[in-house]
C-alpha cells in the first residue's frame, strides 16, 4: 500500500473517532474497520459527477452509493469532507447537533453527496435495488445513457434482516450487474459475537441467488478490495464483495461488541491516533492528504464527464415531459362512468396516466391482476428485456416499496407499486422513510 493510501485511510479514521467523541454518540467500530473500503471505492472506483461537475438529474449519469449501514455515518462525512463535497469541518464537527448537516444517519437532500436516508438496517440495500433497475431500464430505453454502477456498502445487520433476502432474490432473478455490494464482515453484532444469532455461509446464499462473490480476506488491502471492485464491474451477474473487517480497528477494544456504538475514551483514541501517526489535535487534516483525495475524486469524475453524449439530455427532458392538458381532459370523461369498483377505477386512471407519462413503470407484489395494476400492452421487464415498463416484484411486499425509494432517489422514472392494504404492514418501514425523503412514491 503506498503511504497516501495509509495517510489517508488514518486520516478518515481519526476524524470518525473525533466526530463521535466530540458528540459523545456515535458508532465507531464499523467506521474504523471500514475506512479502506470507503477509500478504495471514492478515489479509485466512483465515477461521480459531484462536487466538481454539477448536472441536473445527477444520478442518471454517475454511480451511486448508499450507506445501507447508517451507523457508519461519521466514516461517510469524513468522506464527503476530503472528497470536496459542500460539507465542512465545521459540520463534521456539529455531528448529530440538532439541525447540522451530519446527523446520526445519513439524509437524502439534506448533506451533499449523500444519495439515500438510511436507518432501518437493510433498507439500503433494497434501494440500491431499485436504482440498479431504475439504471438498466433508463440504458435500454437511451442506449446513450453512460453505464452506471451502483454500489452499496452493507454489514452483518444488513444481511439479517429479512429484506436483504428479498433484495438478493430479484437482482439476482433480473441479473442486476451494475449492482456491486460491499459487505464489511466483521462477524460482531451489538449485543455480542454474529455466531450468537446467525451461522450462515453469506457466500453460499448469495450464490444461490445467483450472484458473482468474491471474497477479499484483508479488509485493511486498498490493492485487493480495489482488484475485486475492478472484477465485478467485468461481472455479467450482481457483485457481493466480501471484505473481512476488524470491527474497531487499532482501538483497544477492536474485535468488540463494546466498540460497536460507543464513543472511544480519550486515552484509546490517544494510542490509537500515535499507532496511525496522526496528529493529537482533533480534525486535523493533512494538506498532502486532502490535495490527493480531491484530485482523485476529481480525475474519476473528469473521465466520466468528457464522454457524456450532450444530446441525451434533451431526450431524457422530452421522456419526463408530461401534456397535463391532455392528461387531465382524459380523466375527466371517466366521471360520465357508471359505478364501478374503486380497484378497476384505479386501473383505468392508471392506464390513462402511463398512455400520457413515458416514464412511468412499475407493478404489484404478485397480485396485478388482482388490484389492476397492469399497464394495457406492456409486457414483463426481465433479465432478457430491460425496456419493458410492468415489473414481477414477487411476493415481496417491503421490497418493492423499498425498490421504489430507490428508483424516484434515481430519477428520471416515475415509479408506482400496488398490493391489498392488508399487507401494506410489510411495507411500512419503507413508507416511513419515503415519507421522510419526501418522495413522491405511488
Amino acid at each position: 500500500m503506498k503511504k497516501i493510501d495509509q495517510s489517508s485511510i488514518a486520516t478518515l479514521r481519526a476524524l470518525s473517532v473525533d466526530m463521535i467523541r466530540a458528540a459523545n454518540s456515535g458508532h465507531p467500530g464499523m467506521a474504523l474497520g471500514s475506512a479502506p473500503i470507503l477509500y478504495t471505492l471514492f478515489t479509485k472506483h466512483l465515477l461521480s459527477l459531484a462536487p466538481f461537475y454539477r448536472l441536473q438529474n445527477q444520478p442518471l449519469f454517475q454511480d451511486n452509493f448508499i450507506l445501507s449501514a447508517g451507523h457508519a455515518s461519521a466514516l461517510l462525512y469524513a468522506t464527503l469532507h476530503l472528497a470536496g463535497f459542500n460539507l465542512s469541518l465545521d459540520e463534521l464537527k456539529r455531528f448529530r447537533q440538532l439541525h447540522s448537516l451530519t446527523p446520526g444517519h445519513p439524509e437524502a437532500f439534506h448533506t451533499d453527496g449523500v444519495m439515500a436516508t438510511t436507518g432501518p438496517l437493510g433498507q439500503g440495500l433494497a434501494m440500491a435495488v431499485g436504482m440498479a433497475l431504475s439504471s438498466v431500464h433508463l440504458r435500454a430505453l437511451f442506449p446513450k445513457l453512460p453505464v452506471t454502477k451502483t454500489y452499496v456498502l452493507v454489514g452483518d445487520g444488513c444481511l439479517m434482516e429479512g429484506i436483504s433476502q428479498e433484495a438478493i432474490s430479484l437482482a439476482g432473478t433480473l441479473k442486476l450487474k451494475d449492482l456491486i455490494v460491499l459487505y464489511d464482515q466483521n462477524d460482531v453484532t451489538l449485543d455480542g459475537p454474529l455466531s450468537n444469532s446467525s451461522l450462515e455461509d453469506q457466500r453460499l446464499r448469495f450464490k444461490a441467488a445467483l450472484w458473482n462473490v468474491i471474497t477479499v480476506r484483508d479488509g485493511n488491502d486498498v490493492d485487493a478490495i480495489s482488484r475485486a471492485i475492478r472484477q465485478a464491474k467485468r461481472s455479467d451477474k450482481p457483485t457481493l464483495i466480501i471484505v473481512k473487517t476488524i470491527i474497531g480497528y487499532g482501538s483497544l477494544l477492536e474485535g468488540t461488541s463494546t466498540v460497536h456504538g460507543s464513543p472511544l475514551k480519550d486515552d484509546d483514541i490517544e494510542q490509537l491516533k500515535l499507532k496511525m501517526h496522526c496528529s493529537l489535535e482533533p480534525f486535523t487534516i493533512p494538506p498532502l492528504v486532502k490535495t490527493h483525495f480531491q484530485s482523485q475524486v476529481k480525475k474519476l469524475g473528469k473521465r466520466l464527464y468528457v464522454t457524456l453524449d450532450q444530446s441525451v439530455f434533451k431526450e431524457i427532458t422530452d421522456f419526463k415531459t408530461i401534456n397535463h392538458d391532455e392528461l387531465l381532459k382524459e380523466l375527466m370523461v371517466l366521471q360520465s362512468e357508471t359505478l364501478i369498483s374503486t380497484r378497476a377505477a384505479s386501473g383505468k386512471i392508471l392506464n390513462i396516466i402511463a398512455h400520457h407519462v413515458p416514464a412511468l413503470f412499475g407493478g404489484s407484489a404478485d397480485v396485478a391482476s388482482s388490484v389492476v395494476t397492469n399497464i394495457n400492452g406492456e409486457k414483463w421487464l426481465s433479465r432478457f428485456d430491460y425496456a419493458e415498463k410492468r415489473i414481477a416484484f414477487g411476493i415481496r411486499e417491503f421490497l418493492m416499496t423499498a425498490m421504489q425509494n430507490g428508483m424516484l432517489l434515481h430519477q428520471g422514472v416515475r415509479p408506482y407499486t400496488g398490493s391489498f392494504l392488508v399487507f401494506s404492514d410489510y411495507a411500512k418501514n419503507a413508507l416511513q422513510l419515503a415519507a421522510l425523503m419526501r418522495l413522491p412514491a405511488l
